[in-house]
């Protein structure tokens, strides 16, 4: 590969890499043929067969016309055609137009084929047009209906037709609820196919997760088959009489890393000593550095797990990778690097320059070889992505609050999903957890702080309610040492904020978290949420409610561009919000809005110089043909 060729020209007087020549194609999330659990050749033909018609369709459905539509229009006609049932038929012709509304595409361009229809109804966000849940969720259910109408295979959303009476008396033994849900569908299709526990063989499994990646057209096939295949294992294991057939997880594809415990003990005892001095130096000796925070400690150990892992999947033995002094000698450095560059077409990044950083601190500092140290700084400079402001995909996600329609339902959401809630006489664990997500957008919209920083605000150190009479001050005060760039943050909660907050702890928080705790949006039993569960539940909400694809560090960049846009001079003041260190990095965040307001300008000049315009002439024209 023609990106790669970088690390030869930077070993044209170092060690040759020859491990990195040979690099093996296959992955440890690949298993091998004989390891795969998959059933032989002739049962996995017989398991690609035509399966019989789902027994919840009627006989006429099951009588499949000659030619099938290949589009949402001609469902549409075909319904329209049939002139019977004209009700339900009329309902589901309003849902395919529902569908083509939120899908933004014309019926005729959206195919029939249950995996492709499945991509884009995943895909699909309801709210930015106008759609409520719920609602979309019956169309996707009509829709359903439509295509099996007209004799497309679609494998039922759930166990709608029961189970059989042996599936069933199993099904009542699962250890939980959760399980039963869990494994209805599959039990469903194992009962629509006359399949008895006893007869249950790897090959039917296989052949379920066929049909559902190719007629579902309901939440991520590939996810949902790893999920059954978790509860049947685990029945497999909890209810007796259960069939003894292993559920075969199929591995993610973007997963590689190799289990630690999978490494010689020496490994995992040098990277633990590494991790632990870091953490926590000695300050008085000879070979001091500073120390890093815990959240980069475990940041570090997933990044030497993954380097690990991809030197020894570039062909190294693993009983030799005894030491943390092996994984940075220069040749098996570059093998580690050269594999992770090669996973991602040749394309650096700043985490792959982050993992060759990484291992020339452990050069330096752990293993003390300087010229390891000097030959990896190479590798770290080349793979280094001279990044200068806010990032493309960041940027891209801003584009879509450009729209005033979707920057109001932003700025609205708290206020409108916080009067829904109140409105419930008896809340709900599922209300409390909708004002949680409410108040934690309204807090990041009003006080944009980094995610660490909002999962870890404590009611005992971090808020701070000051009270004389009826009024009463909220406010937030981290201290310096919590901040990422060690700047203090203290800010004064307005009134509306302040409602929230107090509605929050006086009557929801107590529903979402029984235990009291001293976390502001406090987890399981009272202790901290999880930093990244609680990122991905906020951008869900947002999601769901408004259509928008958000990231909590996003809120820093909107805010920042909703006042340079009202005060365009004032930057200053963004840089205090953001508890920026110095001017010029919220200058190079920001610069591209100026080219914005000078395009704006610029098109407002051409506008007016078009209207000024006293004489069109026209294009193409034939001249006249002159007589004599």
């Amino acid at each position: 590969m023609e990106q790669l060729n970088f690390f030869d020209r930077l070993d044209a007087q170092g060690p040759a890499a020859e491990s990195a020549q040979s690099e093996p194609k296959r992955s440890c999330a690949q298993p091998a043929p004989a390891e795969s659990g998959l059933c032989p050749d002739s049962e996995f033909a017989s398991a690609l067969s035509p399966e019989p018609r789902p027994s919840h369709a009627s006989a006429e459905q099951r009588q499949a016309p000659s030619s099938k539509p290949e589009t949402l229009e001609e469902v549409w006609q075909t319904l329209k055609a049939r002139g019977r049932g004209a009700l339900r038929a009329g309902g589901m012709r309003s849902s395919i137009a529902t569908v083509a509304r939120v899908l933004d595409l014309p019926r005729a361009s959206i195919p029939t084929d249950p995996a492709r229809l499945g991509v884009l109804l995943r895909e699909a966000k309801p709210a930015t047009a106008l759609v409520k849940t719920k609602h979309w969720q019956a169309c996707c259910s009509r829709l359903r209906a439509a295509l099996v109408e007209c004799g497309i295979e679609v494998m039922p959303g759930r166990a709608t037709d029961g189970l059989s009476p042996e599936w069933h008396t199993l099904a009542q033994r699962l250890p939980s609820r959760g399980a039963q849900i869990g494994l209805s569908r599959l039990l469903s299709y194992l009962s629509r196919h006359n399949i008895r526990p006893g007869d249950v063989r790897s090959h039917h499994l296989e052949k379920f997760r066929i049909a559902l990646v190719e007629s579902s057209v309901r939440g991520d096939p590939r996810q949902a088959f790893a999920n059954y295949m978790r509860y049947w294992n685990e029945a497999r294991t909890a209810t007796d009489d259960w069939p003894q057939v292993e559920g075969i997880v199929p591995a993610d594809p973007r997963r590689y890393s190799i289990p630690w415990e999978n490494f010689p003990a020496s490994f995992r005892d040098d990277v633990d000593q590494f991790l632990m001095n870091s953490g926590n130096p000695d300050i008085v000796s000879d070979d001091y550095h500073p120390s890093v925070a815990p959240s980069t400690v475990a940041l570090r150990r997933g990044q030497l797990r993954t380097l690990a892992s991809a030197l020894v999947l570039s062909g190294f033995d693993i009983q030799n990778l005894t030491s943390l002094a092996v994984l940075v000698e220069p040749s098996n450095a570059q093998s580690a690097l050269r594999f992770l560059l090669k996973r991602r077409d040749g394309n650096t990044g700043t985490s792959l320059a982050q993992r060759a950083i990484l291992l020339r601190i452990v050069a330096r500092y752990w293993v003390k070889n300087l010229a390891y140290a000097d030959k990896i700084s190479v590798y770290a400079r080349s793979l280094k992505v001279k990044q200068r402001g806010m990032t493309d995909k960041n940027r891209q996600l801003l584009q879509q609050l450009d729209i005033k329609a979707n920057r109001d339902a932003l700025l609205l959401l708290p206020r409108r999903v916080s009067i829904a809630v109140e409105a419930i006489k008896n809340p709900s664990a599922k209300d409390a957890l909708r004002s949680m997500m409410a108040l934690a957008v309204e807090v990041l919209t009003m006080a944009p702080m980094r995610i660490n920083n909002l999962a870890g605000l404590r009611l005992d150190g971090h808020l701070m309610k000051v009270k004389r009479g009826r009024e009463r001050v909220w406010r937030i005060v981290i201290p310096r040492g919590e901040i990422k760039n060690r700047q203090p943050f203290d800010v004064s909660l307005n009134p509306r904020t302040t409602d929230m907050l107090e509605t929050w702890l006086n009557r929801y928080r107590t529903i979402c978290s029984p235990e009291q705790g001293p976390y502001l949006f406090p987890g399981r039993g009272g202790a901290r949420r999880n930093t990244i569960a609680l990122s991905r539940a906020i951008s869900i909400f947002i999601q769901r409610e408004t259509g928008i694809t958000m990231n909590v560090h996003l809120f820093r960049h909107w805010c920042a561009k909703l006042h340079l846009e009202e005060h365009p001079q004032d930057i200053e003041t963004v840089r205090q919000v953001l508890a920026h260190t110095n001017t010029s990095t919220t200058l190079q965040n920001y610069a591209y809005l100026d080219n914005r307001r000078a395009f704006k300008s610029f098109d407002a000049t051409i506008e007016r110089l078009r209207s000024e315009a006293t004489r069109i002439v026209p294009l193409n024209r034939k001249p006249k043909r002159q007589t004599r």
